[in-house]
Formats: C-alpha cells, sequence, structure tokens
C-alpha cells in the first residue's frame, strides 16, 4: 500500500515564520483614522499595508525596496525579524516608526517624520545616535508615552533585551542615549516575547503610565506571564493569565490593546497551537480562556498577532493577514472585520 504526502502549498505573499506589528494615527486636522499593518514577505522584506478611514482601501509599502534606493538601504533581513512600530497625533507631532532587529542584533529604523503634508516619505531612523545591540533572540516592543494634563509632544519608549544578561531596558526617545532596566534579567526569560502601551491612571487624567508584559520562566519547561508598571519608576504589578504558557522556544506572542474609552489594558496571548488566550482588569480579573473569532474564514490557524491601541487585533493565518476587533460588551468575542493582506 502506498500513501500519498499531503500537498504543501507555500506562501506567495507572506513570510510562513513572519511576525506582525500594527499601530494607528488619527489626523488631527480632519480627523481621518489611518492603520498600518508591518509583516515580511517570503522574500523577507519589510512590507507595510496602509488603510485610511476616508477612502477604506489598504495599499502597500515594500519598505526594503524604497530604501534600497537610498543612502540607507535596509540590509538583508533575516526571517522573523522582530518588528515593533507606534505613530503620535498631537498638533504638529505627526509620526510614524518602525522599529526592527538587524541580523548583527542591533536595533534600527525607519519613519515618516510628517503624516499630515508628506505621509509617503520615509526616512531611515538613526535612533538619536544611540546603538543598541540586543541579546541574540530578543524580540522589541514600543510605545508612545504622553501627558496629557501638559501640552507636550510625548515620547517614544522602546523596550528590548540587553545583549549581556537579557535584562530588559526602555529608552524613552527624551534621552535615547540613556536606557534604563525597566525589568532586571532573570524576570524575564531570554526571548519572551514583549509588548508594550500607555495606561490611564485613574486617579488623575493623564496617559503618563505605562504597561509592559513579558514571560518569566516558573520552571525549565513552563511560563508565567508577569505584568510591569511605570509611573515614576518601574515596578512589579501583578502575574497575569492562570496557570502557564509555553516558554519562548515554543513561541507564544503577547500583544496588548485598549478599550473602554481608554480605561481597559487587554491582554492577549497567541499560543503555539494558533489559539489566544486573554486577561484583561475592568471592576475585577476578568480572563478569556479561549478568545472567539466571530466572522471571517472559518479554518483560521494563527502564527502571528498584533494589537494597535485602538482596539484592532491583526493575525497571519497562512498567507493571509486579518483583521478583528474587540466586542466591547464581551471583549472575549473578536469580531472579523477583514482581509489585510493580499
Amino acid at each position: 500500500m502506498s500513501t500519498t504526502a499531503p500537498t504543501i502549498t507555500p506562501n506567495i505573499h507572506i513570510s510562513a515564520t513572519s511576525k506582525l506589528s500594527a499601530t494607528n494615527w488619527t489626523n488631527p486636522f480632519d480627523g481621518t483614522l489611518h492603520r498600518f499593518v508591518f509583516f515580511q514577505d517570503p522574500f523577507n522584506a519589510m512590507i507595510v499595508r496602509r488603510w485610511n478611514s476616508t477612502t477604506g482601501v489598504w495599499t502597500t509599502n515594500n519598505l526594503t525596496n524604497i530604501f534600497s534606493q537610498t543612502k540607507n538601504p535596509i540590509n538583508a533581513l533575516t526571517p522573523s525579524t522582530p518588528l515593533a512600530s507606534v505613530s503620535s497625533s498631537w498638533h504638529n507631532f505627526n509620526e510614524l516608526h518602525i522599529y526592527y532587529v538587524a541580523p548583527d542584533h542591533s536595533m534600527t529604523g525607519a519613519f515618516i517624520h510628517d503624516l499630515v503634508n508628506a505621509s509617503d516619505t520615509w526616512a531611515f531612523d538613526n535612533l538619536a545616535g544611540a546603538t543598541f545591540t540586543t541579546f541574540p533572540g530578543s524580540q522589541i516592543a514600543v510605545a508612545w508615552q504622553r501627558d496629557m494634563t501638559h501640552d507636550v509632544e510625548g515620547w517614544w519608549a522602546l523596550a528590548w533585551q540587553n545583549s549581556t544578561d537579557g535584562a530588559v531596558l526602555v529608552a524613552n526617545a527624551s534621552d535615547f542615549l540613556h536606557p534604563h532596566v525597566a525589568i532586571e534579567a532573570g524576570e524575564a526569560v531570554h526571548g519572551t516575547s514583549l509588548a508594550l502601551i500607555p495606561e490611564v491612571q485613574y486617579f488623575t487624567p493623564t496617559l503618563n503610565r505605562l504597561t509592559m508584559m513579558c514571560e518569566s520562566l516558573s520552571s525549565p519547561t513552563t511560563g508565567i506571564v508577569k505584568k510591569f508598571s511605570y509611573v515614576t519608576s518601574w515596578f512589579f504589578d501583578a502575574i497575569w493569565l492562570t496557570g502557564t504558557i509555553p516558554p519562548p522556544a515554543a513561541g507564544p506572542q503577547f500583544a496588548l490593546t485598549r478599550f473602554d474609552n481608554w480605561t481597559t489594558v487587554y491582554f492577549l496571548a497567541l499560543l503555539p497551537n494558533g489559539t489566544i488566550t486573554g486577561e484583561y482588569y475592568a471592576d475585577g480579573w476578568k480572563q478569556a480562556p479561549s478568545v472567539t473569532l466571530v466572522g471571517g474564514p472559518s479554518d483560521v490557524n494563527f502564527t502571528a498577532i498584533a494589537a494597535s491601541e485602538e482596539s484592532m487585533v491583526y493575525g497571519i493565518s497562512g498567507d493571509t493577514i486579518l483583521q478583528y476587533s474587540v466586542k466591547f460588551s464581551d471583549p472575549s468575542v473578536l469580531q472579523f472585520e477583514g482581509a489585510v493582506f493580499p
């Protein structure tokens, strides 16, 4: 008796091991909402899909091709390049940044300096002259931190595991040359997924608090999710999710978003079996042991996820990027919004 091996169709749009990053930006002058989703194609080029609420159309930029024509090309990237994106929307401070880890473990990036007047003009980001070398396997995260009680533009907060002991460092764009230790070595396992987002302080109407999620090992084969917070300094806040998750080698990925008028942080974890679990705090701890996808394809099996601050969640399934929104009345439900790519 002979058996026929199943036919495996290679991806033609998206790298099978691509990471995913997403951010959103609202034009402060006309209110148009823009969304950006970053990933790698099968040739490992960095791609961004862009959407705006006026046209309702997704467009594509190949950043690797764009920068190949400049004096600062994006060198050949490896599969599974860590990606982290962020945008700002404040008066004349309207920027978009994408950070990534080069094959030599150094951090680098690209950005659009003026999303209002030059939304297609990409430039090389030299990190204000700083040199950040990551621990092999380090993931990265970034957020736009701001204080709404003061007339200030805010600043970037960029997180990674350092090259010596794997401690999680955070560089604040107000002083990029002097990063600070946010999570001590040993508190975050090497290669942990990282997620970072600004958080409302309940006792003041500000957004100058930060939330960061990482994984710590409880045994050589099991991990736990830890939440760290920043107000005036970084501190361990709580353990999230009940039970354990697989270690980084198995590939769990984290994402953070917000809902309920920015008052609720929602943590999502993609597990190796392609399913998503989550937790949030809203008048008590609320778990979503198994996040339910409503609408869209029935055969979804995520290999990467990302989320933006506006309660949008993105996932790579097969050769497609899908978009979902958090159902506010039941956050354990993600409602299908459409295909982002192709």
